[in-house]
């Protein structure tokens, strides 16, 4: 006889209202094959109602959504007033600045927002294993996200960001996923001297890139990554190639047809251009430039180059951010 598991879903719904000022709560208790989770969703909340909401109605180790919230600042107030969740999810609606500390969550995600700037509190953090983001008014990478120290996945997918530095990334001993898809990434720098040691997986499909110095050697442990819908130079992809074949790794989603992109050819796979002398001058200022990014200046501050790409690449533009 067969034996089959039972998977059921069943959600029993307790609903909590508040009329003033109209935000819900509802929580059930959700059994997924054989193991029961509590979800919660916290529906229309103001920042007016974080301050008065009260932790009571959260049962412990709940899967938080927070949908259509209007709140100008999530900060770690707000975090504590929901410090009984364990995954904590904002959809939709405002959140256009969050401050990061909690001890207790393990997920945290950001989707479709408004989010315009995402900060961690400067202690270390051993508590959040993912991180998600999706907005595309976020267009900056604070330094201080290398205070999540045991984040095994970071996904910015669909935002706004130009410029990578992977750095702060190094601090993550654990992150063994990096999804950068879909945004409009013209520059990145990477450190050979610090590599992402655990780093299995990595998307940075849908970008502007033309070159990534360094790749794949900064990523001794990469075993799958994904390239397509980029602007690479043919010269860049060649030499990629080999080194993605040494390294055993595993390149997903091959582009067949490049006839749509002006002055793209494929290449093993991947649609790239041919690389102009000007141009070639042109990146060598800037990687110059990024070389220097983390030097001390006088005032014990450092550098963040932000670097913007215009149309035409041989007149780049560079941005200077000082922070203490």
């Amino acid at each position: 006889m067969n034996h089959f598991p039972i998977i059921a879903s069943i959600m029993l719904i307790m609903n909590h209202q508040q009329t003033v000022t109209g935000y819900e709560l509802s929580c059930g208790l959700q059994f997924i094959s054989i193991t029961p989770q509590q979800r919660c969703t916290l529906r229309n909340a103001t920042q007016y109602d974080l301050d008065s909401f009260g932790v009571a109605g959260i049962p412990d180790g709940a899967l938080l959504e927070i949908l259509n919230p209007e709140f100008n600042r999530f900060d770690e107030g707000a975090f504590l007033v929901v410090q009984k969740a364990r995954n904590l999810t904002f959809s939709k609606g405002l959140v256009k600045s969050v401050e990061f500390q909690s001890s207790t969550l393990v997920s945290l995600k950001v989707l479709n927002s408004w989010l315009v700037r995402f900060e961690v509190v400067e202690e270390d953090n051993f508590s959040l294993k993912t991180l998600s983001i999706r907005s595309d008014k976020y267009r900056i990478i604070s330094p201080t996200i290398r205070y999540l120290k045991s984040l095994e996945e970071l996904t910015f997918q669909k935002c706004s960001l130009e410029f990578i530095d992977f750095e702060p990334f190094t601090d993550m001993e654990k992150l063994r996923l990096l999804d950068l898809s879909w945004n409009r990434i013209h520059s990145v720098r990477i450190d050979p001297t610090m590599p992402l040691a655990a780093l299995k997986l990595l998307d940075i499909s849908y970008n502007k890139l033309t070159a990534m110095q360094n790749f794949p050697g900064a990523f001794p442990s990469l075993k799958v990554v994904t390239l397509k819908r980029n602007s690479w130079y043919c010269d860049w992809v060649g030499e990629a190639r080999g080194n993605i074949w040494n390294g055993g790794i595993t390149v997903m989603g091959a582009e067949s047809f490049c006839g749509e992109r002006d002055g793209m050819t494929n290449n093993g796979g991947l649609c790239c251009k041919e690389r102009s002398k000007h141009v070639d001058v042109a990146h060598g200022v800037i990687h110059e430039i990024l070389s220097a990014i983390h030097a001390p200046v006088q005032n014990n501050t450092q550098r963040l180059v932000y670097v913007l790409d215009s149309e035409d690449s041989t007149n780049p533009s560079v941005l200077i951010y000082n922070s203490v």
